[in-house]
């Protein structure tokens, strides 16, 4: 099989694990999905050892931890990865539409791997194809394209996820036991919820606590044991998110989305969205229509 490896702002594609690890061309904040298309894989990841065989989905979240690896002389794979920046826009906006997003997002994180059995590896492999044939082109819709692409494929590993967790009705994925890191995980769901609840008018980090009962160290601690962000990265992640929402899918004016959003002047507003995203609101409105 030929080597390629394409990379661009937000994605990198690449048959080549060799080549993207000696050359430390992805890093730890991204996403990770890779695909054996043949032979077998062991990989040690935060510590964990996976062996993965043909037609296996790797998943890895962010802020993962590379070890030690070794695979058979006829492995195969595709992998793509998708940067920080990218991922705001593709999987929060994914996992938004899901109720029980939290419970999806921790049995990945506790089962990365997922059987492609019929249909699945010929869905999968047409993506791959897609994205490397899409990694190769520089018109203005790239970007775009790759994040049609993106979330189409975070959908379906979404209804993989679905199938999966339903064959394991006996596993409670919301932690909830006596112990230190259950109770964690319990609390960080609470915050999850909330955050979904509030997170058009609500971005202040005390805010959550008091409702928690906690204090905003402790929920900032929370928050970096479970998923190694704070509580703003996420707080103001969906925040924007949702500006963005508005500014592409409304004819609102600046000032009415600022009041929705109990922000006290137009001005704040303006000023907090140039802040996370380098530029004004007006330019991005203008930009996406």
């Amino acid at each position: 099989m030929t080597t390629q490896t394409f990379s661009s702002k937000d994605i990198i594609v690449s048959d080549n694990l060799d080549l993207l690890v000696n050359n430390q061309q992805v890093p730890t904040d991204s996403m990770i999905l890779l695909v054996c298309r043949a032979g077998q894989l062991r990989i040690e990841i935060n510590q964990m050892s996976y062996d993965i065989k043909e037609n296996d989905l790797l998943f890895c979240m962010p802020d993962f931890l590379l070890g030690h690896y070794m695979h058979t002389p006829d492995f195969q794979c595709y992998i793509l990865s998708f940067t920080s920046e990218s991922l705001k826009d593709i999987v929060y906006s994914c996992l938004s539409l899901e109720a029980h997003w939290f419970d999806k997002l921790l049995y990945l994180r506790n089962h990365p791997i997922i059987p492609l059995t019929g249909k699945r590896a010929e869905v999968c492999n047409a993506y791959g194809q897609l994205f490397g044939l899409y990694a190769q082109e520089t018109n203005v819709y790239q970007k775009r394209i790759h994040n049609v692409l993106a979330q189409a494929l975070i959908y379906e590993m979404i209804s993989w996820v679905d199938e999966a967790m339903q064959s394991e009705p006996a596993v409670s994925l919301s932690p909830s036991g006596a112990d230190a890191s259950s109770h964690t995980m319990q609390l960080f769901g609470d915050f999850v919820t909330l955050l979904q609840q509030n997170h058009e008018c609500r971005r202040s980090v005390s805010w959550y606590a008091d409702k928690m009962a906690i204090s905003a160290k402790y929920l900032t601690y929370i928050c970096n044991q479970v998923a190694q962000r704070t509580p703003s990265d996420f707080i103001n992640e969906i925040a924007v998110r949702e500006i963005k929402r508005r500014l592409t899918n409304t004819n609102d004016s600046i000032k009415e989305i600022a009041i929705d959003m109990d922000f006290s002047t137009a001005s704040s507003f303006c000023k907090y969205f140039r802040l996370h995203t380098g530029m004004s609101a007006q330019a991005y409105r203008k930009q996406m229509r």
